[in-house]
Formats: C-alpha cells, structure tokens, sequence
C-alpha cells in the first residue's frame, strides 16, 4: 500500500522530467502555537531532514559562520555535505569550520581523483588531512558531470574503483564509512546505475561500512529509484538522498513538506541532503540557496529563503 500511493503521488506530477514541484498542500502544513493561539500560524517543518550541502568557499565564511549556528541552535542541522575537490588541495578552512561547530561531515570525494593510479595513497592522503571526516562518498554523478573535453567515467569503470577504495579503506581505517556515488537526479538513467551497481559486485560489500546514494529532482528518477531499491542487492543497503531540492524559493517549504515523506518511504531515505544552502549567486542553483549574499562574497546574508526562515525560526 504505501509503495502503491507513492507511485500514485507521481502520477499526479504533470512531465515525465520537469523539476519537482508540489502538487497542493492541505491547510494543515500549518501549525499553531498552543502557547499563544493567536500567534500568526508557523509553516511545518517537521518533515525536515537536518542535513544540507554547503559550497566549501572561503568567501562565504562569516555567513556560513551565522546561518549555520542559526539552524544548529534551533535543532534543524546535524550535518553537511561537502566537497573534497582536487584542485584546492587539502586543508580547507570552510571544511574546518563546520567541524568546529559539531557538524557531521560527509566527504565527496572529487571525481578526477578516481582516475589517480595509486587512489589508494590519495585517499590515505584525503584521511590524513581530514581525520575528523568519517564519512566519505567516492564520485558525485561521475557518469555525467565530467567534463566532454576530459577523462570519462562508466558505471562499469567507476565500480572497480570503488571496489579498490573499499578494499582499501576497511582494512586500514575501520572508523570510516563509504557512500557510493550518487546517479544523475533526472531521467532513469540513476535508477539504471544503482541496478547496475548492484550487479557488479556490491552484494561483496558489506551494508554496515557502504552507503547508497542517490539524487533526485524529477518525476522519473522518483519512480525509477523506487523500483532501484527493491533489487535483490540494492535492498540490503541504506539508502540516502545526497542531493535534492526546489529551484523556486516559494515552493521550499511545500517541496520538503511534500516530498520529504516520499523519500522516506518510497525508498527509505535514512537522511535527505537539501541541495543547496548556498549556491554562490552565480545563476544554476541559485534559486534552491537558502541563503543569498546580495553585496557579495564575505558579507552575511542579506536575504533569507522562506524555508530558512522557518528553519531558524526567524518567523
């Protein structure tokens, strides 16, 4: 029943790869203080997964200092996404700072690193200069967001890579937990990666030291993962959503009210990542920012989305 009413849920979303967008919320996504009845009533965010993904960049430091804080302090964030990029090198500031402030970090791991010959002394390399990362995804979206000029990746290349970094990392860091990359969050072709995967050689893996993840924002890749994670293989796995999110600022709230439950039980979402707390205002994903630094980078925040707002209880 509950896979046959979220099935039905897609169904009501109008293009087979349109973004994600709510389909009418009841008047109940509302809550009202029982302290103070007459009180404006407050969006519900009770649906919210308190984990984000944050551009690790250096101009953004003082907001990311304020807004994370922000959302620490009122219960809404545990842990954040970031990026382990190759060109930067190691020791990121931004990356240390979220550590500082009691976050939990999951890692990913920079897709050119995955064509190192010796990936096994990068990653020792990556370890050393963030110990205090426990969690590490290997790839993000490495079959299709690679560069048309530079190397390229196939669900078949990138799994015997993994299996390398996994053999790698459980005998040397025990400590460390593995998330696999994450399939493009549009179309089928995610769905058809995570079956993939599953046939080459995760079932040798163990579920308590590998994660699966998976992005999602459209309709199609909503119900091909809902098929993905009932394979024979894929199910003995926890699944997480690393990427997800509205594009438009006033459905934020009703996106992770509407969605959020989906993802969980459609397919069992441990954790939901909202893709992006800060996008760099650059156009792309500025639009899902829940945050914008409208003088520029190293200045705070001079607009807050909706769902921030609720988030931190600004309103």
């Amino acid at each position: 029943m509950r896979r046959l009413l979220f099935c039905l849920s897609i169904l009501l979303i109008p293009g087979c790869d349109t973004p994600l967008t709510p389909t009418g919320l009841p008047p109940a996504n509302i809550v009202v203080d029982p302290l103070n009845p007459t009180a404006p009533p407050k969006p519900d965010v009770s649906t919210w997964s308190p984990y984000l993904g944050i551009h690790a960049t250096g101009g953004a430091y003082r907001a990311y200092e304020e807004t994370a804080r922000m959302l620490i302090k009122a219960g809404k964030l545990k842990g954040v996404r970031v990026g382990i990029v190759k060109a930067e090198g190691f020791n990121n500031h931004i990356i240390a700072l979220l550590n500082s402030l009691g976050l939990e970090l999951l890692g990913i791991v920079d897709n050119l690193y995955l064509f190192d010959p010796d990936i096994e002394r990068r990653m020792d390399e990556i370890i050393a200069a963030y110990p205090y990362i426990k969690v590490l995804q290997i790839g993000n979206e490495t079959t299709s967001i690679l560069p048309k000029s530079g190397p390229t990746m196939t669900i078949e290349q990138y799994m015997p890579v993994l299996r390398r970094i996994y053999n790698h990392v459980t005998k040397n860091y025990p400590g460390i937990t593995l998330v696999t990359q994450c399939p493009l969050g549009h179309g089928y072709s995610g769905s058809r990666e995570i079956e993939r995967m599953g046939e080459l050689g995760l079932n040798e893996m163990s579920p308590q030291k590998l994660i699966i993840a998976i992005n999602v924002y459209s309709p199609s890749a909503m119900s091909g993962y809902t098929g993905a994670v009932t394979h024979p293989v894929i199910r003995r796995f926890r699944i997480w959503v690393t990427e997800t999110g509205s594009i438009y600022p006033d459905r934020h709230i009703s996106y992770v009210q509407q969605y959020y439950p989906l993802f969980r039980n459609g397919f069992r979402a441990e954790r939901i990542y909202w893709y992006v707390h800060w996008a760099g205002d650059d156009g792309g994903d500025t639009g899902a920012s829940l945050i914008r630094l409208i003088n520029g980078p190293n200045e705070l925040p001079g607009w807050y989305s909706p769902l921030f707002k609720a988030l931190a209880g600004m309103e």
